[in-house]
């Protein structure tokens, strides 16, 4: 099968698949495995203020992707030897 895909589309897909690190055809099949698989039903505000809110309970760390991506090159191109050697 065959998808035409729109340009600003096929952009944020090949974003997804980079910070996922993963192909630009499992991030399309994911999508649609998903949204396949949603009950007819959408969530209801309730719902989702209710995922919203333990979400925010968890209090997980947030940063910006990109900039924690461009960290993560950085701190593995470095010359520090790697945390097992460090004692």
């Amino acid at each position: 099968m065959v998808v035409e895909i729109p340009p600003e589309l096929e952009r944020e897909i090949e974003k997804a698949a980079e910070r996922a690190r993963t192909s630009k055809k499992e991030i399309v099949l994911s999508a649609v495995e998903v949204n396949v698989a949603l009950p007819e039903k959408p969530w209801s505000r309730e719902d989702a203020m209710k995922a919203l809110d333990t979400m925010f309970k968890l209090n997980g760390p947030t940063c910006d992707i990109e900039q924690m991506l461009a960290e993560l090159e950085a701190a593995r191109l470095s010359d520090l030897p790697p945390l097992e050697d460090i004692s």
